[in-house]
């Protein structure tokens, strides 16, 4: 084999390595933001900071991923949830439509800090829809049970990275 045929299969060789590498950091950057793991969501670390726990959250910020919610999934894997992020305080109200499981719901303000709870909430309460007791610029869904299990109460602190 001549020296120029090695080079060109050489050649060969680094470009299908190129296009390789290529397609592969094109589908981390798509499963990074969700596109390739069945939502368009990203998540973010959480910790609720008097009882030490870490959580990892799913972040609704737009319309229709508000609307959605936890809706159509069949369970959380523990210490996991959603959060509702909105651009000003108010009552903003949950319901459990298209829910398969019961969630316990988090309101803080715009301190992270809890301002109401609402534990257990089922799915057949749909169409209810539920309100804080109190003005809030956050909504957190978790697992049913957690607020207990962890003794969450009005007051507590989630630090949670700005948005």
């Amino acid at each position: 084999m001549d020296s120029e045929s090695t080079l060109s299969m050489f050649r060969r060789q680094v470009w299908l390595l190129a296009i390789i590498l290529f397609f592969i950091a094109g589908a981390v950057i798509l499963i990074r933001f969700g596109a390739l793991s069945g939502g368009n969501e990203s998540t973010i670390p959480v910790r609720i900071e008097a009882q030490q726990v870490e959580l990892r959250l799913s972040v609704a910020r737009t319309t229709e991923d508000k609307a959605r919610g936890l809706s159509g999934r069949d369970f959380l894997e523990p210490n996991t949830g959603m959060i509702f992020v909105f651009e000003q305080d108010d009552y903003y109200g949950i319901w459990m439509k298209d829910m398969k499981f019961p969630i316990d719901v988090i309101w803080l303000d715009d301190l992270k800090n809890i301002v109401d709870v609402k534990e257990g909430l089922l799915p057949d309460t749909y169409p209810t829809v539920f309100y804080p007791m109190a003005l809030a610029r956050f909504v957190v869904e978790l697992e049913s049970g957690f607020i207990e299990t962890h003794q969450i109460i009005v007051g507590d602190h989630f630090d949670i990275p700005d948005f």
